[in-house]
């Protein structure tokens, strides 16, 4: 049966205005963080630079082929951690140089006491702690503007990454053909998952 041109019409404006708000929403993300940044609303920048972080090392590690992506049910998705998205990262470029030849990020990005977890380490600090004791109060609201300017560094790297490495991708797929994976946590809930869709395939 041939499908009307009409329906394919529909189809394809229908995935091209999904990619459309797609970009919309990530560059309405900056606008606000950037804007809360500048206007001292840091917690709401912290929270947005949180989530775009997160956001983004589930894209890396879709394009990278793990099982920790985007597509993961959101039932799931919540019960992976951040770090271990991080540590898997770590071993990913330690094992495969050549994919991070080119890339803008540091040495120590994803190392245990690197850039990226130190950030989160003092975001959950301060998020979890801000009203917990009166004496640091004033020294965490002033700490909190280091936090947001740096979030927003961090975020904007970890999208250009994204973009650099699904270009890569495309454009040199042999660099990927005996990529090393290893996932960090052996007990991950994304594993279990591709465990399941091999089961079902050999079925």
């Amino acid at each position: 049966m041939k499908v009307p041109e009409s329906m394919i019409e529909s189809m394809r404006n229908s995935k091209e205005n999904i990619k459309k708000r797609q970009v919309d929403m990530h560059r309405d993300f900056f606008s606000r963080a950037e804007y809360a940044v500048e206007n001292r609303f840091y917690l709401e920048a912290i929270f947005l630079e949180y989530a775009a972080i997160e956001g983004r090392l589930e894209v890396i590690l879709g394009v990278l082929g793990f099982p920790c992506n985007k597509e993961l049910a959101d039932e799931k998705r919540k019960h992976v951690n951040i770090s271990d998205r991080i540590e898997c990262l770590r071993k990913y470029r330690n094992n495969n140089p050549d994919v991070f030849k080119r890339t803008k990020l540091p040495n120590n990005y994803f190392t245990k006491h690197g850039k990226l977890q130190s950030w989160i380490k003092k975001r959950n600090t301060f998020v979890h702690g801000l009203l917990k004791n009166v004496d640091e109060y004033a020294a965490r609201k002033k700490e909190s503007y280091d936090i947001a300017k740096q979030g927003l560094e961090y975020s904007r790297r970890l999208y250009n990454e994204a973009k650099r490495i699904r270009n890569l991708v495309k454009n040199h797929p042999e660099l990927f053909a005996k990529a090393v994976i290893i996932c960090q946590n052996s007990n991950c809930i994304a594993i279990e998952k591709e465990k399941e869709s091999q089961e079902a395939a050999n079925v």
